[in-house]
């Protein structure tokens, strides 16, 4: 598999979402010094680059997910507080340009869902209802989004059960070619790890060992190794998912050995983390927190670490902002990214994919946007066949392919391996 090199990012950008106050929703941009620690000299208190209020984008419960420069903004399910009758959302979701820092489009919105998750991957965006809110409505209940043709695609339904009654999506991990889901419940330490197998569209539990495997989050994938936040405090885990199959052709997955890496508690009440992968195993965590009385500020730490020799943390920096709350009231952090993990945010291979020229299918290919190449920030050997997302193109060595806005077909309709 061929490596991306990129300058590293100039900041992180945290959304989050107010608790009270005018908006919904708001992203903040944390600076970064050329050695990527935090600027707090310079910059005590963060930058609030946007506000997402109901008076511009529409009354209704939201949700955000990243893919390339765009931040999406989605329709959630989930009653309507102020109604007698239970609603759906109705209205479009929304484009949010990151560089030009404004609203560019509205686009389709996934089908009405009480609670879900939206996860970004392979260029395109799942959307999956929350289990214990999702067998009382219709399908499709996990869908995916792609930015090219602007459609929605059902896909194979999540295998919603009474044992799921009471848990929710806590976290998930991008692997080579599956969706690992954290699910977890609200008492007796329950909690599941389910893998959705992109290519074939199935759903396949995953045997774990340890309760310290069950994450929350967006985590982190790194040489195999994923990387996350455990459902225990301050606490990050590293662990492996190991796939078999067996003489019927059957594939299972269960998890490797588990470590377990402490921080230190930041705020004693409501403390929030999330995490974000720099490369090469250094990683931002990033936490927030607020008491019983919230003053006109919320803290925001920005912890800079590496994971060496594979067993121990090295702290490289630790920066203490303020958010000025402003219109805002108290808020949790909902997601954290850098601009160039998310125009960079997977590499795929072109065999996966149908209806692609031979040439293509020669070589690896790797997935990146118009403003990705135009930037200089990637290097790509000459063998490289680059898939432009927003043109919908092959691109070798200056030559155009014909174009093909179905270049990645959504996976054929599949159940559950026994």
């Amino acid at each position: 598999m061929k490596m991306l090199k990129y300058a590293e990012p100039s900041s992180i950008f945290v959304v989050v979402t107010p608790f009270e106050g005018t908006c919904f929703g708001a992203l903040l941009e944390v600076k970064l010094e050329e050695e990527g620690s935090a600027t707090h000299k310079t910059q005590p208190v963060l930058e609030t680059v946007s506000q997402f209020t109901t008076k511009d984008l529409g009354r209704g419960m939201w949700k955000f997910c990243t893919l390339d420069s765009m931040l999406y903004i989605l329709p959630d399910g989930g009653p309507d507080l102020f109604d007698t009758e239970v609603c759906f959302p109705k209205c479009s979701g929304h484009i949010f340009n990151i560089e030009t820092r404004k609203v560019v489009t509205s686009t389709k919105s996934p089908a009405p869902k009480w609670f879900g998750t939206h996860v970004s991957a392979y260029g395109k965006i799942y959307s999956l209802s929350d289990p214990y809110s999702s067998r009382d409505l219709p399908e499709p209940s996990f869908e995916q989004y792609d930015p090219i043709t602007q459609s929605w695609q059902e896909l194979c339904s999540f295998p919603y059960s009474d044992e799921y009654g009471k848990t929710q999506i806590q976290g998930y991990a991008v692997c080579a070619e599956i969706l690992l889901f954290s699910i977890c419940g609200c008492k007796d330490n329950y909690g599941a790890l389910w893998a959705y197998d992109v290519i074939k569209n199935k759903w396949r539990p995953v045997q774990v060992d340890n309760i310290g495997c069950y994450f929350r989050g967006r985590a982190v994938v790194s040489d195999k190794t994923i990387y996350a936040l455990s459902i225990f405090p301050m606490v990050v885990v590293a662990f492996s998912i190991t796939s078999n199959q067996n003489e019927e052709g059957h594939i299972s997955y269960s998890t490797g050995s588990l470590l377990q890496f402490d921080f230190p508690l930041f705020i004693g009440w409501r403390s929030d983390q999330h995490l974000v992968h720099l490369g090469n195993l250094v990683f931002y965590l990033i936490q927030s927190g607020f008491d019983d009385e919230p003053d006109v500020r919320q803290p925001v730490s920005i912890t800079k670490f590496q994971i060496v020799g594979g067993r121990e943390i090295n702290v490289i920096s630790s920066t203490l902002c303020e958010v000025d709350l402003g219109d805002m009231g108290p808020f949790d952090v909902q997601s954290c990214f850098t601009v160039s993990s998310s125009w960079f945010p997977h590499t795929v291979y072109a065999g996966e994919w149908e209806d692609v020229p031979e040439e293509v299918n020669a070589w690896e290919a790797v997935t990146l946007t118009e403003e990705a190449i135009a930037s200089k920030e990637v290097t790509l050997a000459e063998e490289d066949i680059v898939y432009v997302r927003k043109i919908g193109r092959y691109i070798n060595l200056g030559k155009q392919f014909p174009e093909l806005p179905q270049a990645i077909p959504v996976p054929y309709q599949a159940g559950i391996d026994p």
